[in-house]
Formats: C-alpha cells, structure tokens, sequence
C-alpha cells in the first residue's frame, strides 16, 4: 500500500516536469519535490496561490532591515 502511494507521488511529481534537457538537477532532486509539496499542502489547507504570496510577503518583511 505504501509503495503504492510513494510510486503514486512520484508519478504526479514527475508529471510537472519540462524537458529534462532543460531541467537541472538541482529543479529535479529539491525544489521541484519540495515545491510540490508545499503545493498540497497549501491545496489541502485551501489557501489561494494570492495566500501564500502574502504569506510570503510577510515572512520576507520580518527579515528586512
């Protein structure tokens, strides 16, 4: 059943990707599995792409100067 769900994840995962020619291996191994993950995450909390922009924005406004 496990297996099943990760071979499931990844699918999806490797579904999102351009070109491999174009992909590095940094976009493959991290940010693109990270990425996605944040994306269900925020899907599963129902929060809009414009949430977490704010939300980013915010998180960067408490780091300036």
């Amino acid at each position: 059943m496990m297996s099943q769900q990760v071979e499931t994840r990844h699918s999806r995962i490797a579904a999102t990707y351009k070109a491999r020619e174009v992909e590095g291996a940094l976009d493959v191994y991290f940010y693109r599995p990270l990425g996605f993950r944040l994306a269900e995450f925020f899907a599963h909390l129902k929060v809009t792409p414009a949430g977490v922009s704010l939300l980013a924005g915010c998180r960067t406004s408490l780091f300036l100067p």
